[in-house]
């Protein structure tokens, strides 16, 4: 996890890096006074894939992470991440969303996930890992 924003100094301007979208300054100015507005980028858009809920083809993955941020966050720091295997049969919008942090945990890597796994050094939080991170009330 980074405690801060990631610029293109780190993922670079190419990859899925989006364009034409600007946060708000409000809402940046309150997180941490002035400083160079971050960029958004898209999980999986550019090349025709944005129709594929396959991490193995995502470009935020390929390039802006596992090339662009590992390539730039210097020798040492790169030697201390280790490769691990990541989940990546992807979920259905209502099993991530809709039916608790229990449902998306069974379809992401539980019961009912799919064998599909990918290794890589940076990866995204798992949707139920944000489902558990939250009232526990939502947790089923």
């Amino acid at each position: 996890m980074k405690f801060d924003f990631a610029q293109d100094s780190l993922l670079g301007a190419d990859g899925d890096r989006r364009t034409g979208y600007a946060y708000n300054a409000t809402v940046i100015e309150n997180y941490k006074g002035s400083f160079p507005h971050p960029h958004s980028y898209y999980w999986n858009y550019k090349d025709g894939e944005s129709s594929k809920n396959d991490w193995t083809v995502s470009r935020l993955n390929t390039v802006n992470l596992n090339t662009n941020f590992i390539n730039n966050i210097g020798t040492n720091w790169k030697s201390l991440i280790a490769s691990d295997t990541w989940y990546i049969g992807g979920i259905s919008f209502d099993n991530g969303l809709r039916k608790g942090a229990k449902t998306a945990y069974n379809y992401e890597v539980g019961a009912n996930s799919s064998s599909t796994v990918y290794d890589a050094k940076i990866g995204l939080p798992y949707v139920s890992e944000y489902g558990y991170a939250a009232d526990p009330s939502y947790w089923t």
